[in-house]
């Protein structure tokens, strides 16, 4: 099976795309194509041979760890993999020894949080899907797998976030972080969500997110960081250090301008405000640690859920069919620059 695979899936989530508000007519066969779609991405990811940048670390991993009746504490201190992980290894290698069965497993996990993440929140579920195969789905499931899952959990926690259980949004937070620690930083965020709604403050927040690109902070934040010893220092002054490309907070700060533009009629649109601050807060850590590209890139990441957002704007216009012209040029466009460009060639061989 060669790269036309991917090109496949993504002229499928295209077409479904455009006959979405056909296929909502009928409940039934609208969920029947949701799920369909999600199955396809499970399958995709989780079938895989070694093909990705991390892929042989995991073999390794999954060979190394012995069945769950063997498992002591001299396994569970695996240098930067999380216990819940190797545990999810363990649990998988007694009854198989198949490594790619761990690969299906953790995809299964994280599409299924996808699944539900997007079907409470997005307008339009195979624009989201789309979206999210044409930005993510390599950088994310196929590279930055424990993080991949921990996150999923994070995007169930938002769903409890938003209908204000915090307790179920904590216990989320902690559940992905025995899968990568670094998702324990979405901790913080509902005490943003509090300071974003007090007066002035997200005033403040767009100052800071047009200005701290420009500001090299990171002597500073270097010497607190290596101190507190709370992040490896590869990606403080290692190879993971590099800051991020200018255009990267250019293009973000542009969408955030088109959803402003459309404001007084995005803001009547259910869940679009809560979303809107997930997103804001994904901007403003790139931003605040834009000199840091890897750390950046990860953390902002979490909260980047433009593939959510972008589909509300096609729900405040009469003529659907020329914004989704524009919405799959778009599509059409991301899967260029991020898909073909830099990454489909690098997994073509699929097996």
């Amino acid at each position: 099976m060669d790269v036309n695979i991917y090109r496949i899936i993504f002229l499928i989530l295209i077409i479904l795309f455009i006959l979405e508000d056909y296929l909502k007519k009928s409940k039934k066969i609208y969920k029947f194509f949701k799920v369909i779609s999600i199955i396809i991405l499970i399958l995709l990811v989780g079938c895989r041979g070694i093909i990705a940048r991390d892929d042989k670390m995991y073999f390794d991993i999954f060979e190394y760890v012995p069945k769950i009746y063997e498992l002591s504490f001299h396994y569970l201190e695996l240098e930067r993999v999380e216990m819940g992980y190797t545990i999810l290894n363990s649990m998988v290698k007694t009854f198989t020894e198949n490594y790619k069965i761990i690969f299906f497993i953790v995809a299964l996990i994280s599409f299924i949080n996808l699944y539900i993440f997007i079907n409470y929140f997005s307008n339009y579920f195979f624009y989201s899907i789309a979206f999210y195969y044409c930005r993510w789905l390599f950088l994310k499931e196929f590279t930055q797998v424990r993080s991949a899952l921990a996150c999923s959990f994070f995007y169930i926690g938002l769903i409890f976030l938003y209908k204000k259980k915090y307790l179920y949004y904590f216990f989320c937070i902690l559940l992905g972080g025995v899968f990568h620690k670094a998702i324990l930083f979405c901790l913080i965020f509902p005490l943003f969500i509090y300071f974003y709604q007090k007066k002035y403050i997200n005033k403040i927040v767009y100052i800071l997110i047009i200005f701290l690109p420009f500001i090299n902070t990171k002597i500073i934040l270097n010497n607190i960081l290596l101190k507190m010893k709370l992040i490896d220092p590869v990606y403080l002054i290692g190879e993971y250090s590099k800051r991020q490309s200018y255009i990267g907070i250019y293009y973000s700060l542009f969408s955030l301008m088109i959803l402003y533009f459309f404001n007084k009629k995005l803001k009547k649109i259910e869940k679009y405000n809560f979303l809107k601050r997930i997103y804001i807060f994904s901007i403003f850590i790139s931003s605040s640690l834009f000199y840091y590209g890897d750390i950046t890139g990860r953390l902002s990441s979490f909260f980047n859920v433009e593939f959510l957002l972008h589909d509300k704007v096609l729900k405040i216009f009469k003529n659907k069919i020329l914004i989704k012209i524009i919405m799959v040029i778009f599509l059409i466009l991301m899967y260029k620059i991020n898909f073909t460009n830099r990454l489909e060639y690098e997994y073509w061989n699929y097996f």
